[in-house]
């Protein structure tokens, strides 16, 4: 039997009936099982890439390198076998304006960035301090649709804003707010603690990765955005276009880095190097993969709480394996976070099914396609850039 979905809110009358019909009703609820567990699948592959990441030390421009390099190949073939390379070439044709060639381009390159941040936070800060600074993403998203698109902000997503914004402070503990304390129990990961007078406080080399890991969550605000000036153009071609840039800043930053051997000796990579690479990088793809399939299954807003969950496991595995302890302080700041990301999705949830007319800007004109911050409704999965993009990482 072929696969039939409806959209309860936009067709009530053909949702009822549906509602009333067991099979078209068993089918919706399989589909939304496999999307939930898809959801759930590429959460927890995520969290493992960024562990493993970790708990290998791979390089950071490395593994960009791989990645993209991954990334192009897999997309291609999907790309290929689905559309077709012609339907691609006619989204990049040079008859469409110059600035959408511009904007796809600029998107690319923080969209590399993003990635190369993400990788290079997780040298220097337990993994779920960086997950936790990173997922506060949606915060620098709404600043910057304020500012560049002009979409007004509502009171709850202010509340929000604030929530995510606390959260990252608890999460950092930057010294001027939390001074220096008497540990309690012997001093462990050393690299992200010294010992100052007696006294327990966060290490230069941690503020570094929050720094990194702050850069990560507004690269991808920045692509958020610039996606939205993408006119006509799919959100596969976007992520195909990324993995181009990703390629050529990696390639141009091993050149420049001496330390790195993958482009000026790749023959003193060893094969468990090539193979830590191979695999991250198809685990970062699976994971979009099945990311994207789950959005075609269950809502956006779904998954967006599924994925603020990777934030415990994220510390889960940073206590069990790395034997790294976080502070009570650290533990609240990744839970206000959590509840934030959540409360966006739902909040977006909400405003997209209510009656209460269009999105409008700071100046009360309606909004006909507001930015896309995580949680928000779609229809398809070619009208999710934002979500595809969260999901590289």
């Amino acid at each position: 039997m072929a696969s039939i979905k409806l959209d309860q809110e936009s067709t009530p009358l053909l949702a009822g009936l549906a509602i009333s019909n067991p099979d078209i009703d068993g089918v919706q609820r399989q589909e939304w099982k496999l999307g939930l567990a898809l959801a759930g699948i590429s959460g927890v592959l995520f969290t493992a890439n960024n562990f493993l990441i970790q708990y290998f030390e791979v390089d950071s421009l490395e593994m960009l390198l791989v990645r993209s390099v991954v990334q192009v190949v897999v997309l291609g073939i999907i790309v290929a076998s689905e559309s077709g390379i012609s339907d691609v070439m006619a989204e990049m044709s040079p008859a469409r304006s110059w600035l959408v060639h511009f904007f796809v381009g600029l998107q690319a390159i923080f969209g590399a960035f993003r990635l190369y941040f993400n990788f290079t936070c997780l040298q220097y800060m337990p993994l779920g301090d960086a997950l936790t600074i990173i997922f506060t993403e949606p915060l620098f998203t709404m600043v910057l649709s304020l500012i560049f698109l002009k979409i007004a902000m509502g009171p709850w997503k202010i509340l929000l804003g604030i929530g995510l914004t606390a959260g990252m402070i608890l999460s950092i503990q930057p010294p001027f707010l939390f001074p220096p304390t008497v540990p309690l129990t012997p001093l462990s990961n050393s690299s992200h603690h010294v010992l100052v007078e007696g006294k327990i406080q966060r290490s230069e080399q941690y503020f570094y990765g929050a720094c990194l890991a702050i850069s990560c969550a507004l690269c991808g605000a920045m692509c958020n955005i610039l996606i939205k000036k993408c006119d006509g153009i799919s959100s596969t071609s976007l992520v195909f276009v990324a993995g181009i840039a990703g390629i050529l800043i990696s390639v141009v930053g091993c050149v420049l880095d001496e330390t790195d051997h993958i482009i000026s000796s790749m023959e003193e990579l060893t094969p468990m190097t090539w193979f830590i690479l191979l695999v991250l990088s198809f685990i970062g793809v699976l994971a979009y993969l099945s990311m994207t399939e789950a959005l075609k299954a269950i809502s956006p807003t779904s998954v967006s709480v599924l994925r603020a969950l990777e934030i415990i496991l994220a510390y889960f595995c940073q206590i069990m394996f790395l034997g790294q302890y976080p502070n009570l302080t650290c533990v609240a700041g990744a839970f206000l976070v959590m509840l934030s990301v959540v409360g966006i999705a739902i909040e977006e949830k909400l405003q997209g099914g209510s009656h209460r007319g269009p999105a409008r800007d700071t100046t009360g004109s309606p909004l006909e396609d507001p930015i896309p911050i995580p949680g928000a409704e779609y229809t398809s999965i070619d009208t999710l850039p934002s979500e595809e993009f969260r999901a590289l990482v």
